[in-house]
């Protein structure tokens, strides 16, 4: 019963609401009836239908084109006698537009004749030019697509006489696509385009057939390969990739060596999005490794990556099967080594990738040496740096190798390789916790000059030539060579120490999901205590993502100085690293920075609040319910999202009114913020706003909410 109670008492506050909106639509001004039609439409009452005809012959405009657009977001068919009269009857462009879509959104056959008409023949009773602009071309547009939507067989002649129309050339692309909508006389049409005398019909008619789902529709695809222009060859390339057409991954590899360089290159990229799909054969590989040869490097590029795709699943295998062993011979070899020394860095990545999934005692070695090169593109040191990172055994030249790339003057090799050490768990704690808390070098230890020399030079005073006899001695040794990289002197470049830093962020970041390691909990910790503001917020995220109760008090003491840190920055993150670690014997340092100068401060003290109060901590609700008002509108957006979450009924009128300031940015939010706390406590309050607001734009702000409530 009380259940049964509770739904007749929502259906009435609903009744009250669409009568509450009839009255507007009836009885308010321009934009009251405007705003009124939209809603009822977004809510979709069908008695409101009636009231809607009549706005359609409303003396504004603007209403006649709202009533037209929420009988078709009503869609009931009861209203299509009245829009086709309207149609034939109104002289305005725009009104007819919306008049055109509301049918096109109802499958009925009085609609579809109407919808025939329009885009046959313009209404007899509408000046074509209004304000220099001829409206019937939008209003046979909207026609078209309507038609191309409901997949009417009978507008097909209609839809190729329209072709055949100077007129219609103009939308021609748009009658194609409502053609390849309609299954069987449609598709029929386009096939029979697709073989006609002008190439650009042609070409657009092959644009259509690629949204259709038929093998009819894909053999002419097909046969279009053959096409003698080249520009309906590519399109139909386009088309097949479209539709994934894997049978046709033969012919379009014979496109790869095409005369035109537009047709060559489509059939590459497709090629080279099939080569994912399609099994590996002898046959197809000898192809490959013909285009590997071709004068173009587009072709070189997309030939050895067709390639890598097609044998990278034996990577990480022990040894290649006997068949693939071939694959290797010198003469793909030698094209291999030509390309690693190409000019175009998409090359020599492309052959550096495959070379690597070639079992030979050199892998490590060439790719040490690529990592040491200086490219103008960097990507090729990137991706060594990456091919390294899957080695299974670190070796003292490895980990030497990548330690000195850290100081690389590109933030991505820089990256690469950090992560690739980062695979090497037995020196990964010691090599990036040295990185994050750099040495001070001596002043006698110049810095190197990353700039001028990538290609960074072996350092003689590390120890003796012959190098270290183990991993661990690599480390030891390379301890102080990461110092002189990454460490600040008196007299560096501003370049030179964002090097430092960025390194020192990007190895905070790598070892955050290893702070239950005590050492680098502890290399964390004392990091903590950095001046740089940055490196402050790093070690702080990092914190906060532990489980609460994990960090030691005197963690949480140098976090909580930080919330009065003159940085802003730097005072947000300390917030937010407390509101989740869990402090709720710290809250007051919330609720003490809601005066803060900074609205992203002031957020994040309302984030943080939010994970540690509940609805009996009054005092902290007010605080919250003052920012409200506050100046800022991201402020007062977070403080009506912490209220709802905690179902503060009494603060709904104060959250309602935030819908009005800033010319309602924050309507639709405190809409949805209204629907949360149910129909029978927000419609009240709004019906009551609705009655009494002073102005046609603040009712438009309420029934906004109103939709929120209602709306679909």
């Amino acid at each position: 019963m009380a259940e049964m109670a509770h739904r007749v008492a929502e259906n009435q506050y609903y009744a009250d609401t669409v009568t509450a909106l009839h009255d507007l639509l009836q009885n308010g001004d321009e934009a009251d009836r405007c705003y009124a039609a939209q809603v009822l439409g977004k809510i979709k009452n069908p008695a409101s239908i009636p009231l809607l005809i009549e706005r359609l012959r409303d003396e504004d405009v603007d209403v006649c084109s709202d009533a037209a657009t929420a009988l078709g977001d009503i869609g009931c068919t009861s209203a299509i006698p009245a829009l086709i009269e309207s149609l034939s009857n109104d002289p305005d462009g725009e009104v007819l537009i919306e008049i055109v879509v509301a049918l096109g959104r109802m499958d009925d056959p009085e609609a579809t004749n109407a919808l025939l008409n329009i885009a046959h023949i313009c209404p007899t009773h509408f000046e074509e030019f209004e304000d220099d602009w001829d409206y019937y071309w939008d209003i046979q547009l909207k026609a078209v697509q309507a038609l191309g939507n409901l997949g009417v067989e009978k507008a097909t002649p209609i839809l190729i006489n329209l072709l055949k129309d100077e007129n219609g050339q103009d939308i021609e692309s748009d009658i194609l696509a409502a053609l390849s909508k309609i299954k069987i006389s449609g598709e029929n049409a386009l096939i029979d385009l697709a073989s006609n005398k002008s190439p650009r019909t042609r070409r657009r008619a092959i644009i259509a057939l690629s949204r259709s789902d038929s093998e009819k529709s894909l053999n002419c695809i097909g046969n279009a390969l053959n096409d003698s222009d080249s520009d309906v060859r590519q399109q139909a390339l386009i088309a097949l990739g479209k539709r994934s057409a894997l049978n046709y991954f033969s012919a379009i590899l014979k496109l790869m060596f095409d005369k035109q360089d537009n047709v060559r290159a489509e059939a590459m990229e497709v090629a080279l999005v099939f080569s994912n799909m399609v099994g590996k054969s002898h046959a197809l590989i000898n192809t490959i490794k013909t285009m590997i040869r071709d004068r173009h490097e587009n072709a070189r590029i997309t030939a050895l990556n067709i390639l890598y795709n097609l044998l990278k699943e034996k990577k990480n295998v022990e040894s290649l099967l006997s068949e693939d062993e071939d694959i290797f011979d010198d003469d793909l070899l030698y094209c291999l080594e030509q390309s690693m020394q190409a000019e175009n860095g998409n090359e020599v990545i492309a052959a550096m990738r495959l070379l690597d999934l070639h079992n030979n005692d050199d892998r490590d070695d060439m790719l040490c040496e690529t990592l040491f090169k200086e490219f103008i593109d960097t990507r090729i040191n990137r991706e060594a740096a990456l091919l390294l990172a899957e080695t299974t055994e670190s070796t003292p030249e490895i980990i030497d190798a990548l330690v000195q790339t850290i100081a690389h003057k590109n933030q991505t090799v820089r990256l690469a390789a950090l992560t690739a050490l980062s695979n090497f768990p037995d020196i990964e704690g010691q090599i990036l916790s040295n990185i994050i808390s750099p040495q001070i070098i001596t002043e006698e230890a110049a810095p190197i000059d990353i700039e001028e020399n990538a290609d960074l030079e072996e350092d003689n005073s590390s120890g003796p030539e012959t190098g270290p006899a183990s991993t661990i001695a690599a480390i030891d040794q390379n301890n102080e060579l990461i110092a002189r990289k990454l460490s600040p002197a008196t007299h560096v470049e501003p370049e030179y120490i964002e090097v430092q830093l960025d390194a020192r962020l990007l190895a905070i970041h790598l070892l955050t999901d290893k702070l239950d390691q005590e050492d680098i909990f502890e290399t964390f910790s004392r990091a903590l205590n950095d001046d740089n503001h940055e490196i402050k917020r790093a070690i702080m995220a990092a914190f906060g993502g532990l489980k609460r109760g994990s960090v030691s008090e005197e963690i949480l003491a140098e976090i909580i100085n930080l919330v009065r840190h003159d940085n802003n920055e730097v005072r947000i993150e300390a917030i937010r690293a407390l509101g989740k670690l869990g402090c709720r014997d710290h809250i007051a340092l919330f609720t003490g920075a809601f005066d803060d100068e900074s609205s992203e401060v002031r957020i994040q003290a309302l984030r943080a609040l939010e994970t540690q109060i509940d609805i009996r901590d009054t005092d902290i609700i007010t605080h919250i319910a003052s920012h409200l008002k506050d100046t800022e509108y991201s402020v007062r957006r977070v403080a009506v999202e912490i209220l709802t979450d905690l179902n503060q009924q009494q603060e709904l009128g104060n959250i309602i009114d935030t819908g009005f300031a800033d010319g309602g940015a924050l309507s639709a939010d405190a809409g949805k913020a209204a629907k949360k706390f149910g129909e029978t406590i927000a419609v009240p309050v709004l019906l009551h706003k609705l009655k009494n607001v002073p102005s046609s734009i603040e009712r438009r702000f309420v029934m906004e909410m109103m939709q929120e409530i209602y709306g679909y």
